[in-house]
């Protein structure tokens, strides 16, 4: 299986796996016990062999983590941007830090205009049950998925 095809888990267990090798010639070389047909000289080039190949290993999973990473981003930002169901993600002040599209023709604010500030789009009526199921998510984790609101608009 070439690298690319592999998981992240895949290539860190193979990384670790070397560095177990590694380990095992450098305590072979310490203690000067090379069994078998092998002399140091052999156990020295296996080992310098399976370092270039941690190195590489290493490299090829920090690129390739980094690469999945990439990709999830890319994916989530796809699924925000083309949402048919208004999305809007606050920071922990309540600041705007995104809003989708079908936010905006929904309710009116653009990114540009939201991102950075606190919007008011809590009915008087409604703001202390809403603020009471924020608390519930942000405490427990919990998602309370049947309750019904309604939102101001622009």
């Amino acid at each position: 299986m070439k690298d690319q095809d592999k998981s992240a888990d895949q290539m860190i267990c193979e990384l670790n796996s070397l560095r177990k090798k590694i380990t095992e010639l450098e305590t072979i070389i310490e203690n000067g016990s090379v069994s078998g047909n092998a002399s140091e000289l052999e156990v020295h080039r296996k080992k310098s062999a399976l370092d270039g190949q941690v190195f590489k290993e290493t490299k090829l999973s920090s690129e390739d983590i980094f690469s999945k990473n990439r990709d999830m981003d890319e994916i989530s930002w796809s699924l925000l941007n083309c949402s048919p169901d208004p999305i809007i993600l606050y920071d922990v002040e309540g600041k705007v830090q995104y809003l989708n599209p079908a936010h905006s023709k929904l309710f009116g604010w653009t990114l540009e205009e939201a991102q950075g500030k606190r919007l008011n789009t809590l009915p008087d009526w409604d703001r202390e049950a809403t603020l009471s199921i924020i608390h519930q998510i942000l405490t427990d984790g919990a998602m309370n998925q049947s309750y019904d609101t309604q939102r101001l608009s622009k």
